[in-house]
């Protein structure tokens, strides 16, 4: 073996794409970017994470999951793979978030504000009360998760609220409320505010209202998260019917997850 077919001079293709979000993150901190511009190259590097773990997390996964002891032109096994990606997105990750929460203030003090529930006034939360019972009640259906009522299937990247309530019996049990942000805007301005301008996340306003969808408990926790699933395809190409084959791929990619995390918004300052 020469010394250019030797591993160290090599770099695992996992790791080297992680470093390119990281580049691309990095254009959410150049001054010469507009504000929004900014915050959108934010959206860009996660929309970015989230394929990459969909796709190439995936395929590393199956070989870990396949006991294939298969080592790249870097020298890593699939478990230092994963193990390598794990770090470097959890890096990544929290370094989005800091530079989400740097522009969150700046845009407050340009008269733009991501506000809580509690912090609306009588009138706002007169005008919340209406919009909910308008807008959000009637297209939100909840989910239980016990015993009788298996966890159920929730659609790839759509976020969901997992609550956590106690009855009545003193009993504790877990439950899921879809966040309709499909149906709904997750952003919603809040009407009669000029400067700052105000606007609430859809996920906050379901969480402040969890407790009309569970009557006689009390609401002990809500909190957003979502689901990423396996969207890798895996064909054989030699087989017989190719377009079969990949409906039964389709199938298998629909109930496949991935990933299960906690999916906050961004934090607000």
């Amino acid at each position: 073996m020469s010394k250019y077919e030797a591993h160290e001079y090599f770099l695992n293709r996992e790791c080297t794409w992680l470093k390119f979000n990281e580049r691309v993150l990095r254009e959410a901190v150049v001054p010469s970017n507009p504000l929004l511009e900014q915050l959108n190259f934010i959206a860009i590097a996660a929309s970015n994470l989230d394929e990459f773990f969909m796709i190439r997390v995936a395929g590393v996964k199956h070989l870990i999951e396949s006991g294939i002891k298969h080592i790249d032109i870097a020298g890593l096994t699939p478990r230092q793979q994963f193990a390598a990606i794990q770090a470097m997105a959890h890096e990544l990750v929290h370094t989005q978030y800091r530079y989400c929460r740097s522009i969150l203030t700046r845009l407050r003090d340009k008269g733009l504000e991501f506000v809580k529930v509690q912090d609306l006034t009588a009138e706002q939360n007169r005008w919340l009360e209406d919009f909910f019972t308008r807008e959000i009640y009637p297209v939100v259906t909840p989910m239980a998760v016990d015993s009788s009522h298996p966890f159920p299937f929730l659609a790839s990247l759509n976020l969901n609220l997992a609550v956590l309530l106690r009855k009545r019996d003193g009993a504790v049990k877990t439950a899921i409320l879809p966040v309709p942000s499909p149906v709904i805007r997750r952003i919603v301005k809040v009407p009669g505010t000029k400067n700052p301008k105000q606007y609430l996340f859809l996920e906050d306003i379901l969480a402040a209202y969890a407790e009309r969808f569970f009557l006689g408990c009390d609401i002990l926790e809500a909190v957003p998260f979502r689901v990423t699933r396996d969207a890798d395809l895996d064909i054989d190409e030699d087989v017989e019917d190719l377009l079969a084959e990949v409906e039964k791929s389709l199938k298998k990619e629909k109930k496949a997850l991935q990933f299960g995390w906690k999916y906050p918004n961004p934090p607000v300052v």
